[in-house]
């Protein structure tokens, strides 16, 4: 697992918080030694890079900040979904209509979780398979990591899940972001 992080106290304030938590999740997260956490602004590290990876998930900025246009972007998503490895997944937050769009422009096959602001999308058909994805939510293991209160969100996740049938017609320009004209980024008019 490799975190991007473009804030490079952010490992530090992890590392502090785990020490003040008594939340396990947390603690066992951050000691796995398969966690690699690089202070590095995520995007220039996957232009940089020829890695594939078989979850991608951008834990995007609100989108009427600075730079949030980076990570909403028709180019972005593109680059995302060009380092998946077969069957890879790229996860988004979808917090407005434009990213909405832009997400479901570039990814052939999405899902959307809850009502639909956290996005999953595949290069191939996803197979979503609920009572499998139940059963290893009720597992010891699974239970265990994420607590009643966790498991709990999740089935409710679940329970609202929805493959998107999607029309693959190009949205207007006006209703996507580019990398050059982050329409939410600037808090353009619909």
């Amino acid at each position: 697992m490799t975190v991007f992080e473009i804030s490079g106290g952010q490992p530090g304030l992890l590392a502090q918080f785990t020490a003040r938590t008594q939340y396990p999740p947390m603690r066992s997260f951050l000691a796995d030694p398969r966690l690699h956490i690089v202070v590095d602004d995520g995007r220039r590290a996957l232009q940089s890079s020829l890695a594939h990876y078989d979850v991608i998930e951008a834990d995007a900025l609100w989108p009427g900040v600075a730079y949030a246009g980076n990570l909403y972007s028709e180019e972005f998503f593109t680059m995302c979904a060009s380092r998946l490895k077969p069957g890879g997944l790229l996860c988004t937050w979808a917090p407005t209509p434009r990213v909405y769009s832009t997400f479901v422009t570039v990814m052939p096959h999405v899902i959307g979780l809850g009502d639909r602001q956290v996005l999953v999308g595949s290069n191939q058909p996803l197979d979503v398979d609920l009572p499998a994805w139940r059963a290893r939510l009720r597992s010891p293991e699974v239970r265990a990591y994420l607590g009643e209160e966790g498991v709990a969100s999740t089935d409710w996740m679940l329970a609202r899940l929805q493959a998107l049938h999607l029309s693959r017609r190009q949205p207007p320009e006006r209703d996507r972001n580019r990398d050059l004209f982050p329409r939410d980024e600037f808090n353009s008019p619909p």
